[in-house]
């Protein structure tokens, strides 16, 4: 007799096949947090946040990004948005203080700001999961 497996089996079953392994998690994380930093330290009185599917929890490999967002001090973010200044000049200032933080950690790090329009890309040059290209941060 052939016992069929519940649907809820099945599920879990096919989500461990495609999620990321502890160690790919770690390093992505990792990497989130010294992001953070470096966004915190170019825009002092801002906060990170985390989003994504790192953030909630259900990301697959290979893994193919990261996300974090900050949120500006009123100082900041003034001069900027719509009718006002692009956000070019905060994107290459995070971007200064990204190369700054990790250049020595990460000889491959490149940081892409023009033709952007919110998101800065960040490629450390070595992919959080094994065998795999880069994945972009953002």
């Amino acid at each position: 007799m052939v016992r069929e497996k519940s649907l809820a089996s099945l599920l879990d079953e096919g989500g461990r096949k495609i999620q990321v392994t502890d160690k790919e998690l770690a390093e992505a994380k990792g990497r989130r947090l010294l992001l953070a930093a470096s966004a915190r330290r170019a825009f002092p009185g801002s906060t990170t946040y985390y989003n994504g599917s790192v953030a909630h929890g259900d990301a697959n490999t290979p893994l193919t990004d990261v996300d974090l967002g900050v949120v500006l001090t009123k100082k900041d973010a003034e001069p900027n948005g719509p009718g006002k200044r692009s956000a070019l000049g905060l994107m290459e200032k995070v971007r200064e203080a990204i190369h700054e933080d990790l250049d020595d950690e990460f000889d491959k790090l490149t940081i892409e700001v023009e033709g952007r329009r919110r998101p800065v890309l960040v490629r450390f040059g070595d992919s959080v999961t094994q065998g795999q290209a880069d994945s972009p941060q953002t």
